[in-house]
C-alpha cells in the first residue's frame, strides 16, 4: 500500500518517462516494417523494369507481327513440303516389289488383305531380287560380268535372307513388306558400289574392290547412337504389324528394332558396310552415299590397312612381282610397287538411310487417281 502511495506521489515523473521511451520504441518498429516494405517494392519494380526492357527489345506481337510470322511459317511449310515430295519421288522408283506382284501389294498396302496365291508367288520369286543385287555390282567370278568386285554373296547377302523363304507356307503381308523394305535399302547400298565403279574396266582399277559386310538395323548404328546418354529412340515397324502384335512385349525386343528416331516424314535406318577400296578414291566412294536414290548420311568412318589380298589374286600378284623383278633388273631400275594392293584400304562406313513416307499431298492425289481408275466406266469424275 505504501508503494502505491509512493507511485502516486511520483506519478508525474513516471508518465513523463513512459512518454519519453514510447517514441523511441515506435521508431524502431516502424522503420523495420518500412524497410521490409521498401525492399519488396524495390524487387517488384525491378521485375517490372526487366520485363519492360525485354519488351523494348522486341519483337512486338501486334497484328502485323502475327501476320508476318504466319507468312514465314507458311513459306517454310511450303519449302519443307516441296523438299519432302522431291525426296519421296526420287526414291519411289527403287521402292518396288517384283513386277509379278507389285500392283497387288502396293494397292493393298502393308496391312491389306493380299490373297494366299499372290503371297506364295512372292515367296517363290523373292530370291531373284538378291541375284539381281549381286549382278548389279559385276562381281568377280560371275560369268558375263566385268569382274569388278569380290563378293562372297552367300555370306554377305544370302545368309541373311528371311527365314520364311524355305517355309512350307506363305509369308504374311507384314512379313513381305518388311522383307521388301530391306531389299530397298540393299538396292541403295549396292548402287553406291555400282556408281563408284561405273568407270572401272577391271578389278585392278575399281575404286571399290571388295564387299566384306553389309549390316542393317539394330547393332549397325554409329557411335553417336551408342554413346551413353545419347538421345536415341529405337522404333519397331508397327506400320507393318498387326496392332495386337505390335503392342506386345515380343514386338519390343531388340531383334525388332529397325529405325532410329523415326518421324512422320522419314524413317532413319542404320547401315554399316565394310569395304576394301582404293585409298586414292575414298572421297569418290563416300560421295556416292549422298548421291543414292535413298539418301544416306555418312555418320562415321573408320580407315585401316587392308587385310591380305584375296586368294584368287595372290598367285597373279606373285607372278607380276617376279616378272617385274626380272624386267627392272635388266634396266637397272627400282622395283615398282604393286598399285592394286599397295593402295587398298579397309573402310568401315556407318550411315543412316532415310526412307521417306508418302507426303500428304501426294497421298491425296494417288487416292483420287486410284478412285477414278476403280470407278465404273461412264460414271465420270466429279
Amino acid at each position: 500500500m505504501d508503494q502505491l502511495k509512493l507511485a502516486w506521489v511520483y506519478r508525474f515523473w513516471i508518465v513523463v518517462g513512459v512518454v519519453a521511451v514510447m517514441p523511441i520504441v515506435g521508431y524502431f518498429i516502424d522503420t523495420s516494417s518500412l524497410a521490409k516494405s521498401a525492399d519488396a517494392k524495390a524487387r517488384e519494380l525491378e521485375g517490372i523494369k526487366t520485363g519492360l526492357d525485354a519488351k523494348l527489345k522486341g519483337p512486338f506481337p501486334n497484328e502485323n507481327w502475327v501476320n508476318a510470322v504466319n507468312e514465314k511459317k507458311d513459306l517454310l511449310d511450303g519449302q519443307v513440303g516441296g523438299a519432302w515430295i522431291e525426296l519421296y519421288e526420287r526414291q519411289k522408283p527403287i521402292k518396288t516389289f517384283p513386277k509379278e506382284v507389285h500392283d497387288t501389294f502396293i494397292q493393298k498396302g502393308p496391312k491389306g488383305d493380299v490373297d494366299v496365291a499372290t503371297r506364295l508367288e512372292y515367296q517363290k520369286i523373292f530370291m531373284n531380287q538378291y541375284y539381281d543385287l549381286i549382278r548389279s555390282v559385276d562381281p568377280v567370278g560371275l560369268q558375263g560380268s566385268k569382274q569388278l568386285v569380290i563378293l562372297d554373296a552367300d555370306k554377305v547377302l544370302l545368309a541373311k535372307s528371311p527365314t520364311w523363304i524355305t517355309a512350307g507356307f506363305a509369308p504374311t503381308v507384314g512379313e513381305a513388306w518388311l522383307a521388301q523394305e530391306k531389299i530397298w535399302i540393299l538396292r541403295a547400298v549396292m548402287d553406291v558400289v555400282r556408281r563408284a565403279n561405273k568407270d572401272a574396266t577391271s578389278w585392278n582399277n575399281a575404286p571399290v574392290k571388295r564387299i566384306l559386310t553389309i549390316d542393317l538395323f539394330y547393332g549397325s548404328e554409329d557411335k553417336s547412337a551408342r554413346t551413353k546418354g545419347a538421345n536415341v529412340k529405337w522404333d519397331v515397324p508397327e506400320e507393318y504389324m498387326d496392332p495386337a502384335i505390335a503392342s506386345t512385349k515380343d514386338a519390343q525386343n531388340k531383334d525388332s528394332y529397325r529405325y532410329l528416331n523415326k518421324s512422320k516424314i522419314y524413317k532413319p535406318i542404320p547401315v554399316r558396310m565394310l569395304l576394301h577400296v582404293d585409298q586414292r578414291e575414298l572421297a569418290r566412294v563416300l560421295t556416292e552415299f549422298g548421291n543414292s536414290d535413298i539418301p544416306m548420311e555418312v555418320k562415321e568412318i573408320e580407315i585401316s590397312q587392308a587385310s591380305e589380298p584375296p586368294f584368287t589374286f595372290k598367285s597373279k600378284l606373285a607372278a607380276d612381282k617376279a616378272k617385274d623383278k626380272d624386267a627392272v633388273e635388266e634396266r637397272g631400275e627400282a622395283l615398282r610397287v604393286n598399285d592394286e594392293f599397295y593402295n587398298m584400304t579397309e573402310l568401315v562406313v556407318h550411315a543412316r538411310a532415310y526412307l521417306y513416307a508418302i507426303p500428304p499431298k501426294v497421298e491425296e492425289q494417288e487416292k483420287k487417281a486410284a478412285a477414278a481408275k476403280a470407278a465404273p466406266a461412264g460414271t465420270g469424275a466429279n
